[in-house]
């Protein structure tokens, strides 16, 4: 059966929380669409007029049993994959032709369910997950709180945010932005994992009491396995230092945002080159540069400067104790510098891992800043770090942070710099899909001034 087409699920369950668990599982996982009833009456009319891929059914309704409705299913030939959920765990015997291909225990329907779906489907885990999980609404009325932020996606592709972390669900949220005629909405996927999890672990109580709500605890930080994390990994998760970025950002904005003209405000700041100021002369290098070229391409709503902004804060976040990592811009520079120990250079090429990981933590980071600072050390010839995408699966605005961070660091190596230099010595690095586009932007900027 194959994962890149929907498979259509009948869902048979007496109880309609349970039901939309499962629902809810399938359709968010495994590319399908369910349809779901809670009676062997309603089964036999579905079953009669409408196709289905595969049968998921409780074993028990008010009106009769799961295996009364397979066997009528054979009595009219209707051979479909079965799988039955077990009330009592009991072990069902193979029928001839071994259509029920599974018989699971009430207790553990999720998670069965989870396996059985991944081997049936082939589903591939040695590939990188997406960063978004796509998602229905209705379900999640039947949860406590949200464990994390919730995006609808514009029609430019870009990700908003209409509900955040500890928000509780209603039937009203649901017909509004069914009105809306907003069906799916986006969970970032470390989110959603935690969300099944969640789910799995509230099945005893979701049975015990059918109509309750299912309390869902905030989802934890993801972090990199143990065996990626550098040895010495006493890394800061500058609380103090995130704290203070929220506080500012709106001030930085408003900042950016009246400074319109880059080439005047370059030559006009007052670059500090003392080793102790690196972050903070970089930082605001690549606030200003990565905000006058989105300027420049139209990207100029407070919530881009606000991305911007942030990433540009936090790209480098877990190397703030060790400066002479964050000058290195690729991989290759590693082989230059001998004096490196091993958990220096796990550390280097980890780091957008790393901080990616704190901002799932961060409720208050914009849309997207997670993705964008992993992809920070992507290259468009798909030669960069930590996944070698190439420019085709590179965002634009982690472009733009790229660029931006390269135009800064050269400034501040370089006390005699000229842009002229700079587009001399940077060549043909950047080119390719957003990288072109983005490089020529900020050539425009410069030459309109001369």
């Amino acid at each position: 059966m194959p994962s890149s087409k929907k498979i259509n699920i009948l869902v048979i369950h007496p109880h309609c929380v349970m039901s939309d668990m499962i629902s809810f599982l399938l359709e968010s996982e495994f590319n399908s669409q369910v349809m779901s009833c809670q009676s062997k009456d309603n089964a036999y009319q579905l079953l009669s007029n409408t196709h289905f891929d595969l049968v998921v059914s409780s074993s028990q309704m008010s009106d009769g049993t799961g295996e009364e409705i397979f066997q009528t299913m054979v009595d009219c030939e209707k051979i479909l994959p079965f799988i039955l959920i077990d009330k009592n765990g009991r072990k069902i015997s193979p029928y001839k032709n071994n259509s029920i291909i599974a018989a699971i225990p009430e207790e553990k329907t999720i998670s069965d369910l989870n396996t059985i779906f991944s081997k049936m489907l082939s589903v591939d885990t040695s590939s990188k997950p997406d960063e978004w999980t796509e998602i229905s609404l209705a379900p999640l009325v039947h949860m406590s709180a949200l464990p994390e932020d919730i995006f609808i996606q514009l029609v430019s592709g870009r990700k908003l945010k209409i509900f955040q972390a500890g928000d509780t669900i209603t039937t009203d949220d649901v017909k509004r932005y069914s009105r809306k005629q907003v069906e799916k909405l986006f969970l970032k996927r470390s989110a959603f994992c935690w969300l099944i999890k969640q789910i799995d672990n509230a099945v005893p109580e979701i049975l015990k009491n059918p109509e309750g709500v299912i309390y869902i605890e905030s989802s934890p930080q993801i972090a990199v396995k143990e065996d990626e994390l550098p040895s010495f990994a006493a890394i800061p998760i500058q609380e103090e230092f995130m704290k203070q970025l929220h506080e500012k950002s709106k001030e930085v904005i408003a900042q950016m945002k009246k400074n319109k003209d880059l080439v005047k405000l370059l030559k006009s700041f007052n670059v500090n080159r003392a080793q102790n100021a690196f972050f903070k002369s970089r930082i605001d290098l690549v606030c200003m540069i990565s905000c006058a070229v989105s300027r420049e391409l139209g990207w100029m709503s407070d919530a881009m400067y606000e991305k911007l902004i942030y990433v540009s804060y936090v790209h480098d976040l877990t190397l703030i104790e060790n400066p002479h990592l964050a000058k290195l811009q690729n991989a290759a520079q590693l082989s230059s510098q001998p004096s490196l120990t091993k958990d220096e250079q796990n550390l280097f090429l980890q780091h957008p891992i790393l901080v990616a990981n704190i901002i799932t933590k961060d409720t208050r980071a914009p849309a997207e800043a997670a993705l964008i600072v992993r992809q920070h050390h992507e290259k468009p010839n798909g030669q960069g770090f930590p996944d070698k995408l190439t420019h085709t699966r590179i965002m634009p605005t982690s472009a733009v942070l790229q660029i931006s961070i390269d135009l800064a660091q050269y400034i501040l190596s370089n006390p005699g710099w000229t842009m002229e230099a700079y587009f001399a010595d940077s060549g043909q690095q950047f080119r390719g899909g957003p990288f072109t586009k983005i490089s020529r932007s900020l050539e425009k900027i410069f030459k309109s001034k001369h």
